[in-house]
């Protein structure tokens, strides 16, 4: 089975995330108990690799480290609070964006060069 990465989107949370209190669920996701799981999505390693260089500067911490920092922890979990989350979803919605773009590109370059 290829390497993949679990995201979590939680809401509701009075304690923060850190390691007490934390269960494990049915699909091996990390939450707190008295959390709500509103959304997850589960990655493959190869589009984690890609997309490293783009959240380097995205403010996360890091509950095992007990430490601030930035971008994506590749072995460990990151939480995303506030402020990052504000910045992670402008990040992941201009990232949708180009992969549309492209995608949208590749097919009219596709139908000019068939001669369509």
């Amino acid at each position: 089975m290829a390497l993949q990465h679990e995201f979590v989107f939680v809401s509701n949370e009075e304690k923060g995330l850190d390691f007490i209190g934390i269960d494990w669920i049915e699909l091996c996701f990390l939450y707190k108990e008295e959390a709500t799981i509103d959304e997850c999505v589960v990655l493959s390693d190869e589009l984690i690799v890609y997309l490293l260089d783009f959240t380097h500067w995205l403010p996360t911490y890091y509950p095992a480290k007990r430490a601030e920092g930035f971008g994506i922890h590749y072995y460990g979990i990151t939480k995303i609070e506030q402020q990052g989350a504000v910045i992670a979803e402008q990040l992941f919605c201009s990232l949708v964006n180009m992969f549309f773009s492209s995608a949208r590109n590749n097919r009219t370059d596709r139908a000019v060069s068939m001669g369509k």
